[in-house]
C-alpha cells in the first residue's frame, strides 16, 4: 500500500473471537479468542451506489471449528453498521453488537471439526475518516465523478461487512456479489463471472476468487467506469493473463492513461522472471480508479488514483509480496511495504536505467534517515496504530534499503533472488513473519546472517562514518570512525567498499567493518588523487571524507562538497584564517574564525579541485576538496 503521508488514524483492534461452551447462549463480553474457527468460505451480497457509504446485504461464512464445544462467535462489525438477523446453519441466532463488536450466541453448541454456515444480514453507513477508512466516498472534481471504494488495511474491513480481522486466517474462496445502480461498474477480485440486470433495473456483479485472500485485501470499487482490458504474457505461464482496468468514463481519460497502463504487461514478465510465476494466473491482475491518494494492493485488483510508474510497480510488486505471501503481524509489515518499495527500485533499474534507480535509492536513503532513531520492526505498543505500522521511512523506504543492503552483503545476485522465490514459494497463499524470511535466507545462503536482521530489522537508526585517509611509504592508509544515530545500536557490522582514484586508473577494496574504529593499510605504488567510500551508493549511511596530509588537527566534510563547507578543530579555541585556492592559486574565498567548529557557505564557487588552507598565526595546514 502507499499512502499520503499526514494522515493518522488510531484503530481499535478487536478480533474475531470463540467463546468456549457454557451452560447458557447469553452473550458474554471480553476479549477476544480467535482461535476456534477456521474460514474456508466467504460470500459477500452487497447492495452499494458511487455517491455514499450506504451498504446492506448480508455476509455469509463457512468455517470449522477447531476446538471442541464452541457455543459463541464473534465479529469485527462497526457500530455504524446494524445486524439486522443472524442465521447458524438456517436457525436465528441471538447477537449483542457493541464496541465494534458483534457478539453472536449459537442456538446449539459446536463439537470439533464441525462444519457450519454463519450468515448476518446487515446494513448501514460508516463515515469516511482519513485514508485508513474501511469504505469511503468521493467526488473527483476534476473528472467530475463520484466513486465509492473499500480499504479494509489494516483494521477497516469492519466498516463495510463483519469480518474475521487476524491475518493469519485466510479465507480460502471468495463470492462477490454487488448490486449497483444501472450502467455502474464495480470492480472486485478474481474474475468477473456474470453481470444481471434486476427487475427494478439495477445491476448485479459477480465476481469469484478461488486463490486465499486475506480479510483486508477483499475489495469492491463502485463508479461510471469503462472497461480497458488488455493481455500479458509472462514468464512461467502457458495463457495470456488478463489486466481488466476500470477507468472513469470520461472523455479523455483513457488517452490519457493508456501509455502508463500498457506498461503492465512487461511489468508483470520481469516480477514473473524475478520472483517466479504472476501467482494468480487463473483469475487476472487489474486496476479500479479512485481518488485514494495512493494506492492498494487488493489482491488482483489494486486500487489506485493514477498510474505513475512507481506506483503500478509498487502495487503489482504486492501480488508477490503482500498478497500470496503476507505478514504474519502488523510487526512484520516490512515484509509486505519494504518488499513493494524495492520492487519500485528494482523496476526503475530495468525499465529508466542505472542513474534514475541511484536517485530512487538515494531518495530512499534521505528519507529514512528522517527517523534516526525507531525500529523497521514495529514495537508491540504500536499494533494499534496505523500511521506507526505504515510509516514511510521505516516500513517502506528503509525496508527497501535493508533488502538492498542484504543483496550487497550476499554479493551473489543469483543467490540473492533465488533465496527470494525460496521464500516466495515457502509461504506461498500463507503468511510469514521475519524469522521467517531470515531462516529461508540462511539456509539458502548457508550464513548466519542473525547480526544482520538484530541491527536492520529489530534495531533502530543507521551508521555515520568519519573517513580520513593519507599515503605514505607506499601505501594508502584509510582510518574509519562510526558513530551511530542512536545508542539503540551503537554498532552496525557491515562491508564497505573503498574506492581508490589514483593519477592513472582507480581500484575499489572491500572492508569489513566490525569496531567503531579501524584502520586499513593498502599497498600502492600509484599516486592517490582521493578516495571515495562506498562508490554505488548501497549503504544506508552518512559518510564525511577527508584526506589527512598533515598530522590531523582539523575534519573536513563532506569531502566531495555541495555547497557547504563544514570544519571541526581538534586542537581548541584559536584564532584562524580559512583560505579557499583554486587550481590555479588565486584566492577564491577567505574566512575567520575563532571556533571550534564552523559552517561556511561555499556554494557559488565553481565545480573542481581546490585547496583549503587553515592558519593559526604560527602554523598552516592544507589539504585538498573537491566540489562536486
Amino acid at each position: 500500500m502507499r499512502k499520503r503521508t499526514g494522515i493518522i488514524l488510531i484503530g481499535v483492534f478487536s478480533a474475531f473471537a470463540t467463546y468456549g461452551a457454557g451452560n447458557d447462549h447469553q452473550i458474554a463480553e471480553g476479549s477476544a479468542d480467535t482461535s476456534g474457527i477456521d474460514i474456508t468460505y466467504l460470500k459477500l451480497d452487497i447492495q452499494a451506489s458511487d455517491t455514499s457509504t450506504w451498504v446492506a446485504g448480508c455476509a455469509e461464512y463457512v468455517a470449522r471449528t477447531v476446538k471442541d464445544g464452541l457455543s459463541r462467535v464473534c465479529l469485527d462489525m462497526n457500530n455504524y453498521l446494524t445486524a439486522d438477523s443472524v442465521l447458524l446453519n438456517g436457525m436465528l441466532c441471538e447477537s449483542n453488537h457493541t464496541g465494534n463488536i458483534l457478539r453472536i450466541g449459537f442456538p446449539e453448541i459446536l463439537s470439533l471439526s464441525t462444519v457450519f454456515s454463519l450468515i448476518v444480514y446487515y446494513h448501514g453507513s460508516t463515515p469516511s475518516n482519513g485514508f485508513f477508512s474501511g469504505i469511503t466516498n468521493l467526488y473527483n472534481a476534476f473528472w467530475k465523478i463520484p466513486v465509492t471504494w473499500t480499504l479494509s488495511e489494516p483494521f477497516g474491513a469492519r466498516d463495510w461487512f463483519p469480518a474475521k480481522q487476524v491475518l493469519t486466517d485466510k479465507i480460502d474462496s471468495l463470492d462477490m456479489f454487488l448490486t449497483v445502480p444501472a450502467g455502474k461498474l464495480a470492480g472486485s477480485n478474481g474474475i468477473l463471472v456474470e453481470t444481471d440486470t434486476l427487475p427494478d433495473g439495477r445491476w448485479r456483479h459477480h465476481w469469484k476468487s478461488r486463490y486465499p485472500i486475506d480479510y483486508y485485501l477483499i475489495s469492491f470499487t463502485v463508479a461510471d467506469y469503462q472497461n480497458y482490458s488488455i493481455y500479458a504474457h509472462p514468464q512461467g505461464m502457458q495463457d495470456s493473463l488478463l489486466i481488466q482496468n476500470y477507468l472513469y468514463n470520461r472523455p479523455g481519460y483513457l488517452d490519457q492513461v493508456k501509455g502508463q497502463i500498457d506498461i503492465t504487461p512487461a511489468l508483470i514478465d520481469y516480477f514473473s522472471g524475478l520472483f517466479g510465476p504472476y501467482p494468480f494466473p487463473a483469475e487476472k491482475y487489474g486496476h479500479c480508479v479512485a481518488p485514494i491518494g495512493g494506492g492498494m494492493e487488493h489482491q488482483t485488483m489494486t486500487t489506485l488514483s493514477g498510474f505513475g510508474f512507481a506506483l503500478v510497480a509498487h502495487e503489482l510488486c504486492h501480488m508477490w509480496f503482500g498478497d500470496l505471501v503476507t505478514c504474519r503481524s502488523w510487526q512484520d509489515i516490512w515484509l509486505n511495504e519494504g518488499f513493494a518499495s524495492y520492487g519500485e527500485y528494482l523496476s526503475v533499474n530495468q525499465f529508466q536505467g542505472n542513474n534514475a534507480a541511484r536517485a530512487w535509492m538515494t531518495n530512499a536513503h534521505d528519507q529514512a534517515m528522517i527517523s534516526p532513531s525507531g525500529s523497521i520492526y514495529v514495537p508491540p505498543g504500536e499494533l494499534t496504530n496505523p500511521s506507526r505500522i505504515f510509516n514511510s521511512s521505516l516500513s517502506y523506504k528503509k525496508g527497501a534499503a535493508v533488502l538492498h543492503m542484504l543483496r550487497y552483503e550476499l554479493n551473489n545476485d543469483t543467490l540473492f533472488f533465488s533465496a527470494l522465490r525460496q521464500y516466495r514459494n515457502s509461504f506461498a497463499f500463507g503468511t510469514a513473519t521475519t524469522a521467517d524470511f531470515e531462516n529461508v535466507m540462511e539456509a539458502r545462503t548457508g550464513r548466519d546472517l542473525s547480526w544482520f536482521f538484530n541491527q536492520w530489522i529489530y534495531g533502530q537508526g543507521y551508521p555515520s562514518f568519519n573517513v580520513s585517509y593519507d599515503q605514505s611509504n607506499g601505501k594508502v592508509i584509510a582510518r574509519i570512525e562510526q558513530k551511530s544515530s542512536t545508542p539503540a545500536t551503537p554498532l552496525f557490522l557491515t562491508s564497505l567498499d573503498i574506492h581508490l582514484i589514483f593519477t592513472e586508473g582507480d581500484s575499489l577494496a572491500r572492508v569489513w567493518i566490525d569496531d567503531t574504529l579501524k584502520r586499513f593499510d593498502i599497498p600502492t605504488s600509484r599516486h592517490l588523487e582521493r578516495l571515495e567510500v562506498d562508490p554505488a551508493g548501497w549503504l544506508l549511511k552518512k559518510a564525511f571524507v577527508y584526506r589527512k596530509e598533515l598530522p590531523a588537527i582539523f575534519n573536513v566534510y563532506p569531502n566531495p562538497f555541495a555547497g557547504t563547507i563544514n570544519i571541526e578543530f581538534y586542537n581548541g579555541i584559536k584564532n584562524r584564517k580559512i583560505t579557499l585556492i583554486n587550481a590555479g592559486g588565486s584566492i577564491v574565498s577567505e574566512w575567520t574564525t575563532g571556533n571550534t567548529s564552523v559552517s561556511l557557505d561555499a556554494s557559488s564557487t565553481a565545480p573542481g579541485l581546490y585547496i583549503l588552507q587553515i592558519s593559526d598565526g604560527s602554523s598552516t595546514w592544507k589539504t585538498k576538496i573537491l566540489k562536486k
